[in-house]
Order: structure tokens, then sequence, then C-alpha cells
């Protein structure tokens, strides 16, 4: 039913082409995460500024190759161009408004994203990953279930006070509705957050795509005791975005942390034919 694979070759598409994918997912042989990050994918917001990854080494290991060691090194930097050239003004001013504005506006996230596609288009606005120095590494584990991964992760990093981000990102297209405790409904527009204190189980936040008969969903194992972590789902369709998934936000004083733990799990489901 679901296949992982680690390509350390495929970079992917949309308005985030050019970074490194985590751990893509495969439904009946095909590709399923669109525009998204994939499973266990992780970027560093510092100093208003985003910074992501580059793989450093890869080892696999187990039977079949079920346990993928991957380690990264945090040298990418997102910068945003105007007319085909760097601009630190217009990128201070999106990565301000991303999050100071539009992640803490839950309920108006749909018409902000659009209005920003508009002007994104109008003023030929694109995104540039500039490799940098290394701010640090990433070490993750990737253990292959037969519909689910459990990924455990821990970071050296030469900042402090920063969030650290584990993304989990499938296509938007394909998870077009949701689940909160057995009521399907709308799927979230924009991110959002998940309130801890009203999860019940595992499942109470879950993404369905009708299409492929599939339920995905993900579940915290560990959380170090130095860290506080926010969790966050969402979906974003506009053009040049086209995800859903899962986010872990983790709000970093040290350098670092070890043990970091979740998984994410694909439940099979009847089709609905649209």
């Amino acid at each position: 039913m679901i296949e992982f694979k680690f390509d350390e070759n495929y970079y992917g598409e949309g308005i985030s082409k050019g970074i490194p994918r985590g751990l893509l997912a495969y439904h009946d042989g095909v590709l399923i995460v669109q525009e998204g990050m994939g499973l266990g994918a992780f970027a560093i917001q510092y100093n208003n500024r985003t910074y992501f990854c580059s793989i450093e080494k890869i080892c696999k290991s187990g039977h079949l190759d079920k346990i993928i060691d991957v380690e990264y090194r945090i040298d990418m930097r997102l910068e945003w161009t105007f007319f085909q050239k760097s601009s630190p003004l217009i990128t201070t001013f999106l990565e301000m408004t991303a999050s100071k504005i539009y992640m803490k506006s839950e309920a108006f996230q749909g018409p902000i994203l659009k209005m920003g596609t508009r002007l994104r288009r109008l003023l030929r606005i694109s995104t540039d990953f500039k490799k940098i120095e290394s701010l640090g590494y990433i070490k993750a584990r990737y253990i292959l279930g037969e519909s689910d991964i459990h990924v455990t992760a821990e970071s050296n990093v030469g900042l402090e006070k920063y969030k650290f981000f584990i993304m989990n990102e499938i296509g938007g297209e394909l998870f077009s509705r949701s689940v909160i405790c057995g009521l399907e409904s709308d799927p979230p527009g924009g991110w959002q957050k998940i309130e801890k204190s009203l999860v019940k189980n595992e499942k109470s936040h879950m993404l369905k795509s009708p299409s492929l008969g599939l339920m995905c969903y993900m579940e915290e194992i560990c959380v170090p005791a130095d860290i506080e972590s926010v969790l966050f789902w969402g979906r974003e369709l506009s053009g040049g975005y086209n995800w859903a998934g899962f986010e872990s936000e983790l709000k970093c004083s040290a350098c670092g942390f070890k043990d970091y733990s979740y998984k994410v799990y694909f439940e099979k489901v009847e089709k609905e034919i649209e």
C-alpha cells in the first residue's frame, strides 16, 4: 500500500523546489508528496531568517534497509528575490509576516495566502536558497514500517533561542479532508495549532485522502525535558503551494537537544469516487 524511500537527489517542486526532501511516500508506486517537504524534514528559524538542510551522509541498515540514518548540515538560507535579485528587505518583511501575522491568524490564513500568491506573481517575487557556512548538524533515524515511520532526531546548533521545525508534508490536493475525533469536515486552512489539552488519543486529528483511500496522522513519542513542543497541522493550496501535513515546532533555548521522537501513520479507508 505505502512505500517509503529516501532520495537524496530529489529536490521537490513548487515554491520550495531546491531543498532536499525528507522521506518520500509512495502509494501504489506513485509519489504522493506533491509540493510537500516529505516526512521528517527539518528547518530552523532564527533572527527573522529561515534555514534549511543539505544532506551530509546516509547510512541504511536493518532487514531490507528499513533503518535509515541521515546526517544533515544546516547550511541553506531562504532568501526571497525581486526580479531575480536577492532582496534582504523583502525577505525580512515576508519572514516577519509569516511568523508574526500569518501563523497567528488562523481564521484568515486562507485569504492571506491567496493575496500573497497574487502579489508574489505580480511583483515576480520568488525563492532562492543560498548556501552558507553550516550552523550545525541534525542527525535523524527513520525506522520504516509497513504503513508507518518512526523518526528520532537530535541536533547540535551554534545558536540560542531559536525555533526548530520538523515537517511531515504530503500532497494538499490529495489530502483534502480532515477528521477530528471521528468527525469529518473541511481541511484545516493554513497551519493551525493542535491544542494538546484536547488531544485524547493519537487519532484525534487526521488528514484524509478520499481519492487514495488513506488517512494520515502523527503521534509524539518523546519530547526532551529541556524543550517545548508545539504541534501544528494544516493544508496550503494556492499557486506554488500544494501540501498538507503535520509540523512540530520545538522552542530551543540551548544549542541542541537529543531523542525527540514521533511516528507518522497511514491507515487504509474506503475510497470515494469524485
